[in-house]
């Protein structure tokens, strides 16, 4: 079995390790594993854990050997491809077709070439393919004939192929539970102001109050997931949806059973009327916003099933959205949607990077 380094761009050199030169595996064998990024988080009083997952990813690899001139035979010297020149080689140069390493020390000048130029590398290992970047090594000579080396990749993935972007779904949640508590204090405070004539307005609005406050602490707790998460789990974001819908209807069922309370009259003075009105007019109109903003919400979240995103473009000097556009979707009118899937201008400062979603038709 051999291990292939290579560069995947630029000069596209490589260096294949075989036979003695290859890693020591018997006391630290190369980890090709993988681990997941994300975080798991208990709310408050909940045995039920929410989890939020960003992907899986590569952890780095690391080799460890020993280059040794005495054991440079054919069979086991590193092959050399690609380098056109190596101090270490007065009047010879590594021919691009590939030749075999004569000494350590050419080795190690390849491998301090590589890690410097610090292009993406195709690494081999048998059925064991990774791509990434030769992050760092340490070369320690016992003689110049004698060298212990390691060194340490950071994968970037198992193919060169970029993988689909998804923008992670977010909401600003915050904010929504800033204005669900403004709006049960509002609500609250048009019932303090009925409470002297509790008798006349239990059967009529009481149940839709209620439902309204019931269904504004639901999504109260519900936001206290989303605030507690990275990025905000699909069932987490349909539940939220679904407390948003209730708090709609039950400020709409609120407004229907108030309709018939306007102009107050009854066994009391007039002042006692005119707060009894007033009050019924303070929770009719905190209804028609609640409505309202519930409805906005509603819109904000169904955004948020972003479509996939096929490419990313950093903004470079005299481009515009346009631009980008007329290049993915053959149309330079399409910067529209761009902007508004970026929340950008038409003309984006230089350097902003851009996600090109895929275009539904």
């Amino acid at each position: 079995m051999e291990l292939l380094i290579a560069e995947t761009a630029g000069e596209g050199r490589s260096i294949t390790l075989k036979g003695r030169s290859m890693p020591q595996t018997n006391e630290a064998p190369p980890n090709f594993g993988l681990q997941q990024r994300g975080r798991i988080n208990y709310p408050p009083s909940n045995p039920q854990a929410d989890v939020a997952l960003l992907g899986a990813v590569w952890k780095p690899t690391a080799f460890q050997g020993v280059w040794d001139d005495k054991f440079f035979s054919p069979i086991d010297a590193p092959r050399l491809v690609g380098f056109k020149k190596l101090g270490s080689r007065v009047g010879n140069v590594v021919v691009p077709s590939g030749d075999n390493a004569r000494r350590s020390i050419e080795v190690v000048e390849a491998f301090m070439l590589m890690c410097r130029v610090g292009q993406k590398m195709r690494v081999e290992w048998g059925p064991i393919v990774r791509y990434g970047i030769l992050w760092d090594m340490d070369l320690s000579p016992i003689t110049q004939q004698h060298w212990i080396w390691s060194m340490n990749f950071e994968w970037t993935g198992d193919s060169n192929v970029r993988p689909i972007i998804r923008k992670p779904t977010k909401i600003n949640a915050r904010s929504l539970f800033a204005l669900l508590l403004a709006l049960l204090e509002a609500i609250r405070k048009g019932i303090a102001l009925l409470n002297a004539f509790a008798n006349f307005y239990a059967a009529r609005i009481k149940a839709p109050l209620d439902a309204l406050t019931n269904a504004i602490v639901g999504c109260m707790e519900e936001l206290t997931k989303v605030i507690a998460n990275a990025v905000t789990p699909q069932k987490i974001l349909g539940d939220l949806k679904a407390n948003l819908t209730k708090i709609k209807l039950a400020a709409r069922d609120l407004l229907r059973a108030i309709k018939g309370l306007v102009n107050f009259s009854g066994p009391t003075t007039k002042r006692d009327a005119d707060t009894a009105n007033y009050a019924i007019f303070v929770i009719s109109k905190e209804a028609i916003r609640i409505a309202a903003n519930m409805a906005e919400r509603e819109q904000e979240l169904e955004r948020l099933a972003t479509p996939e995103v096929q490419d990313e473009v950093v903004i470079s000097d005299g481009q515009t959205l346009r631009d980008i556009a007329q290049r993915f979707y053959g149309s330079a009118a399409d910067w529209i949607f761009l902007a508004d899937f970026n929340s950008l201008p038409c003309s984006p400062p230089v350097g902003t990077l851009v996600l090109v979603p895929y275009r539904k038709t």
